[in-house]
């Protein structure tokens, strides 16, 4: 038995001639795979087979969002520099600011030193958050 093959709708080629739904790659990529899901998701008119299209579309759009702008895990010490380098300060200021000599602090980023309880709490709370973020480790 022979399976018959419907025909592609015209609409659904031209979005396909928009934008080829493959892996998206760049920020160029990206960047023309948004305006096409937005221009879709403005319309209210939707046929099936292009509310399947933007579907796919998504789904590939997160994918690579997901990879492209994933929050990478870090350590407590990595934390403590994120944070001092964010915030514009210095390991002096932290150090005056906190009580915590700024050697100690020093070996923390670096790892030659583990972070004590103490300093956990101090550094908790100075930078306002919860002091079990610098207890994550590789």
């Amino acid at each position: 038995m022979a399976t018959r093959i419907r025909p592609i709708p015209r609409k659904y080629l031209s979005l396909i001639e928009a934008y080829r739904l493959r892996p998206i790659r760049s920020e160029e990529d990206h960047r023309r795979a948004l305006a096409v899901a937005e221009g879709l998701m403005k319309r209210q008119d939707l046929d099936e087979d292009e509310d399947d299209y933007l579907d796919v579309l998504s789904s590939l759009i997160e994918e690579y969002e997901r990879d492209a702008y994933a929050i990478k895990s870090t350590t407590g010490p990595g934390m403590i520099k994120f944070l001092i380098d964010t915030r514009g300060e210095t390991q002096a200021k932290v150090a005056r600011a906190t009580g915590i000599p700024e050697s100690s602090l020093s070996d923390m980023i670096s790892g030659k030193r583990s972070i004590a309880a103490r300093h956990l709490s101090i550094l908790g709370k100075y930078f306002h958050i919860d002091p079990a973020v610098f207890l994550k480790r590789d």
